[in-house]
């Protein structure tokens, strides 16, 4: 009898035998072919080249798309000057020569009113009732030297001047008056015809030597304004 064949059993690998695990690493990028890649420069150039063009159409549109009003002409081809300036400087013309003709209004009503009490002064007995129209009419001129200092006269021809003048007479006026007031208080309660004196004769000079030379270049000054501004005449007697 054959003895029984040799048996052989595998064992299993070590642990210390078995490989060391292979490391992860990422797989490929996958590379994706593009079709019609060829000229693509080309086309890129063509479309930027078409943006291009299309933003100038769409800002010439803008800036010549038309608003619905005409820009008015800068001047008048007959003139040569500005519409709006020279109706503005005519405008200017006009209300400053309004103005100077309301203010001789109220000069000529004090003026009256002086004129008045003069009258009334020459004798004692109006005296008192002179006094306080005198006085009136100082306060008056003040007031009125006071507009005549702030005109406006800029759009006038020789307006420096015209005002320079109307000031000077307005001046030597107020000053004539307060002479004229202190007479009168000074001859207060005399009898028969009131007695003249030094304020009397101060404010005469004052009247006649500074006030009325004023006047009179004044309205040599203003006569041709108030003719073209449809202002009316005056004298030395209406100022």
């Amino acid at each position: 009898m054959e003895p029984p064949a040799e048996r052989t059993t595998a064992l299993s690998p070590s642990p210390w035998e078995q490989p060391e695990p292979e490391m992860w690493r990422p797989p490929p990028p996958t590379r994706h072919r593009h079709r019609g890649r060829r000229g693509g420069g080309n086309g890129y150039a063509i479309a930027g080249a078409v943006g291009v063009v299309l933003l100038f159409a769409i800002a010439a549109a803008i800036v010549l798309w038309p608003s619905g009003s005409e820009t008015p002409p800068a001047t008048d081809p007959a003139t040569g000057v500005a519409p709006s300036a020279g109706a503005s400087a005519a405008d200017d013309s006009r209300t400053q020569a309004e103005a100077i003709n309301t203010l001789l209004d109220d000069m000529a009503g004090s003026r009256s009113e002086l004129a008045r009490a003069m009258t009334d002064a020459q004798r004692c007995s109006g005296l008192e009732g002179a006094i306080p129209t005198l006085q009136k009419v100082v306060e008056d001129r003040e007031r009125q030297l006071g507009e005549a200092e702030g005109l406006a006269v800029g759009a006038l021809a020789e307006g420096e001047r015209l005002k320079s003048a109307l000031t000077r007479s307005l001046r030597a006026s107020l000053d004539a008056d307060r002479a004229y007031v202190r007479w009168a208080e000074a001859e207060r309660g005399c009898t028969g015809a009131t007695p003249a004196n030094a304020h009397l004769a101060r404010g005469g000079r004052l009247s006649t030597g500074e006030a009325t030379p004023a006047k009179r270049e004044f309205l040599e000054l203003w006569a041709p304004i108030a003719r073209e501004q449809g202002q009316p005449p005056r004298n030395e007697d209406q100022i």
